[in-house]
């Protein structure tokens, strides 16, 4: 297959790998291929948090030829986890491939007791062991794997120089001045935005250990994300759409200098997409140091709010909330979006929050004008109850065309409603679930648990008739 017959897509996946020289010899393949890569190629830069990584990004910078048709950056944000000392990182670090070769040529224990049955077995097994041991000599072992954890510590020493000293900054303030067509930046950690691993960086590969993403506990994250929004305001960068998953509340904790110029750039934002770090079963009622209650107890100073409510274009907002296991212990939503108005809000997608009927219903009306697209996901009401909240809005929201509920919606002061709207893309909803999100959008008569798989089967039949619902991507952030 030659790459005229490859599909623009994967062509922009293999430049994802290419240096900047091979980059520009894929379009000078052909004309067509060049037609192609003035619009597409190369179109998203994935960049990790190590000094090689930032060196390509300069090289891309430094091509304008590259660097033009450049729209998104993606930030992979993990690092190399902090090792006491080398014990420790031989417990952690991964089997290099010329240790898998010096094992195989090694007999295991169950082929040296059948050798060792017969003469000429014990002839043959000596012959093996002999062998395994000029491998392992050839191949220096030991030599490699020291070799291996040196360049580990050098990689961890310098990922606190690129924190500290400024180079990620200038990094990315160049690859954005160089870039006039990239509006969307997306900084995740542990792969929750983009299925790509830290096993495409050579040097992460030679420490025998990869980063990681923890959701517990990205707290040194806050720094990168930090640097790349001062970037961007340095760089008077347009920017419209910005992904972030999993994030520290310890993120909104800003210098006054800093909030400043991060708020600039959040001004211009049109989709927002917030998701904090998560605790699973971390937290206990008490008041203690983990993400969950300490963000409880830190966002009554309305950071959270101050942030949002500086994202005053946004027409796309997902914000989840940290999940801990542990019943209704959620993210209070007047403390996160407090009485914020975003005049162009189109979709809006909450996870994970705590909420009044009032604060909710009040929420969705004042952008009742607006709104066309709501999911809602494990909420938790502390006064009032789901079926009035749901009541109140159904119909009333005159430009709203889908809605999606998913999870355990809890009730503090009654009983609690469960949705699963399932594969959406093959049609295979829960009824009610169905049934309740269209009553929503049009109003009518709120939907019977009871009742709803049989009003479902009549209603997918109509719409059988009636024929094929268009497909809406716009409530799917990033």
């Amino acid at each position: 297959m030659s790459l005229l017959e490859l599909p623009p897509e994967l062509l922009h996946r293999i430049c994802g790998y290419c240096e900047v020289a091979g980059i520009k010899s894929v379009r000078c393949t052909s004309n067509l291929l060049a037609a192609i890569g003035a619009e597409y190629l190369l179109s998203e830069v994935e960049v990790f948090f190590v000094r090689e990584s930032l060196d390509r990004m300069m090289q891309i910078a430094h091509s304008p030829g590259v660097a033009k048709g450049l729209r998104t950056l993606c930030f992979q944000a993990d690092r190399l986890p902090i090792l006491a000392c080398r014990s420790d990182w031989e417990g952690k670090r991964d089997r290099s491939d010329f240790e898998r070769e010096t094992i195989a040529a090694t007999p295991t224990s169950v082929e040296i007791r059948t050798l060792k049955s017969t003469p000429r077995g014990e002839r043959l097994l000596n012959r093996r062991l002999v062998k395994a041991v000029e491998t392992e000599r050839k191949l220096d072992v030991k030599g490699r794997i020291s070799a291996a954890y040196h360049l580990y510590e050098t990689l961890l020493r310098d990922e606190s120089r690129l924190e500290t000293d400024g180079t990620a900054r200038e990094s990315l303030r160049t690859l954005f001045k160089a870039s006039p067509r990239l509006d969307s930046i997306i900084f995740t950690v542990a792969n929750e935005l983009r299925h790509t691993t830290t096993t495409n960086v050579d040097s992460f590969n030679a420490t025998l250990t990869h980063p990681f993403g923890d959701r517990d506990n990205q707290t040194w994250c806050i720094h990168q994300l930090q640097a790349t929004l001062c970037a961007a305001y340095d760089a008077n960068l347009d920017l419209a759409s910005l992904a972030v998953a999993t994030i520290s509340y310890r993120f909104f904790d800003l210098p006054p200098d800093v909030a400043d110029q991060v708020y600039r750039v959040a001004s211009r934002l049109r989709n927002l997409r917030i998701d904090f770090n998560w605790c699973y079963d971390n937290d206990t009622d008490e008041m203690d140091d983990t993400e969950l209650t300490g963000l409880l107890r830190d966002v009554k100073d309305q950071r959270l709010v101050h942030f949002f409510a500086s994202a005053s274009q946004l027409h796309r907002l997902k914000i989840g909330g940290p999940y801990a296991d542990r019943g209704a212990l959620k993210l209070p939503l007047i403390d996160t979006v407090g009485d914020t108005i975003w005049p162009r809000l189109r979709t809006l997608h909450l996870e994970h929050f705590e909420c009044t009927q009032e604060d909710l219903a009040h929420l969705m009306s004042r952008h009742a004008r607006t709104l066309e697209c709501v999911q809602l996901g494990e909420m938790t009401m502390k006064e009032g109850n789901w079926n009035d909240f749901f009541e109140s809005i159904a119909g009333k929201l005159p430009v709203l065309r889908k809605v999606l509920l998913e999870g355990q919606f809890l009730c503090l002061t009654g009983s609690g409603v469960e949705f699963d709207f399932g594969d959406v893309v093959n049609g295979d909803i829960d009824p009610f679930t169905g049934l309740m999100q269209d009553y929503v959008v049009d109003g009518g008569t709120m939907p019977d648990p009871t009742t709803a798989d049989e009003a479902w089967d009549s209603m997918t039949e109509t719409d059988e008739v009636d024929g094929e619902e268009e497909a809406d991507s716009e409530d799917d952030l990033f």
